[in-house]
């Protein structure tokens, strides 16, 4: 393995960003490193990593540390059985570079951006042997690290949040998965009214990152997001509350399980017809009002789930076709009369017993006789 040979001649000359922007996150050893590797190109210096590593006062370890940040900060590029130098990209290159690179942590990133933002103020030019000129001014994420601070002082402030280097590691996560400032704004807001109506026992961040997981698990990034999942909310809370009060049960007694049967009444699915909470209201009065339930006391919320997944299955859309479906038909007079009991007796039987017991008083037969 030996290193290419540039096309260098003179001093050994280094751009301003390998050491205002790459030093700060490899450190002074692999920028070190690198720049004694150009040492080496420009003067035809033939030298081992052992004797360059023992040049700098490194181990072999830390060298070893610093060559694999070369390679991963793209400073040095590995080809078959050489080593290829390469230049530092400029500033707007390299800052995409961090922005977009998976492998950098996120603590790693915020303390790049938070010392790009002070490297970046306005300031005159002076590069050390290259004429570029980097124009990033106003840069998009330097003004998305000053908003997530101000953030961060917010909930501090307002919250009182303990600062801690793991409410830092809680931030990076939640500004990690959340975009959307507008939400996070609803967050500080939720967490702040938690406080002020419930009080919180320890640091209030464990009661935000647990609405911030919840979130995640719903599918929230958004505000929009937030607004259509409330919106659902409120209205399946509405359907509890109706269906708690037809079947005569106390205020919030649903259980999880009596909850998600009824998200299927109003979701459905596949095979399940989605339901209007009217449709459902009007059908767990009839269920009522006809005596379909034979236990005690009002209809269980498992008995009208077991009937309303059978209309939900044959796709009905009214409450007139819910009656046709569950009611029997009662349109043919001799079906009523045959299934209808009466104690009553017609006119004509009772007067037949009556000539009947008189006939029998004088000791006649009644048969035969009219």
């Amino acid at each position: 393995m030996f290193i290419t040979r540039g096309n260098y001649q003179g001093d050994t000359i280094v751009k301003y960003q390998l050491l205002e922007l790459y030093q700060p996150l490899l450190g002074y050893e692999a920028i070190a490193l690198w720049i004694y590797l150009k040492h080496c190109i420009n003067n035809n210096l033939n030298m081992s990593f052992k004797e360059i590593y023992q040049k700098l006062q490194m181990s072999e370890t830390t060298g070893t540390i610093a060559f694999k940040l070369l390679l991963k900060y793209q400073l040095i590029k590995q080809e078959k059985d050489k080593l290829v130098l390469l230049e530092p990209m400029s500033s707007n290159q390299f800052i995409k570079f961090v922005k977009d690179n998976e492998n950098i942590d996120i603590e790693t990133k915020k303390r790049f951006f938070t010392l790009v933002e002070s490297y970046l103020e306005p300031k005159e030019e002076v590069l050390l042997g290259s004429g570029e000129t980097p124009a990033i001014e106003n840069s998009d994420e330097i003004t998305v690290i000053q908003r997530e601070d101000e953030l961060v002082a917010r909930f501090i402030k307002e919250c009182k949040f303990h600062p801690t280097k793991q409410l830092r590691q809680l931030f990076d996560d939640w500004f990690y998965h959340i975009k959307d400032f507008r939400l996070l704004e609803e967050l500080l807001i939720r967490t702040k009214n938690k406080i002020e109506t419930d009080g919180i026992k320890g640091c209030p961040s464990k009661y935000a990152d647990k609405i911030v997981k919840e979130w995640l698990l719903m599918g929230i990034k958004t505000y929009e997001d937030l607004n259509k999942k409330d919106q659902a909310f409120k209205q399946n809370w509405e359907v509890y509350r109706m269906v708690e009060k037809e079947l005569n049960k106390g205020y919030d007694t649903l259980t999880p399980e009596e909850k998600n049967m009824i998200n299927l009444w109003l979701k459905g699915d596949k095979t399940l017809e989605a339901l209007s909470p009217t449709l459902i209201q009007e059908t767990i009065k009839l269920i009522i009002r006809h005596g379909f339930y034979k236990g005690k006391g009002s209809p269980t919320v498992a008995f009208v789930n077991k009937i309303i997944n059978k209309l939900q299955r044959a796709k009905v859309k009214s409450i007139s076709e819910v009656e046709q479906y569950l009611l029997p038909k009662t349109n043919n007079k001799e079906t009523l009369e045959k299934k209808t009991f009466t104690h009553e007796h017609s006119k004509s039987d009772l007067e037949e017993a009556i000539r009947r017991k008189t006939l029998l008083s004088y000791g006649l037969n009644g048969e035969g006789n009219s």
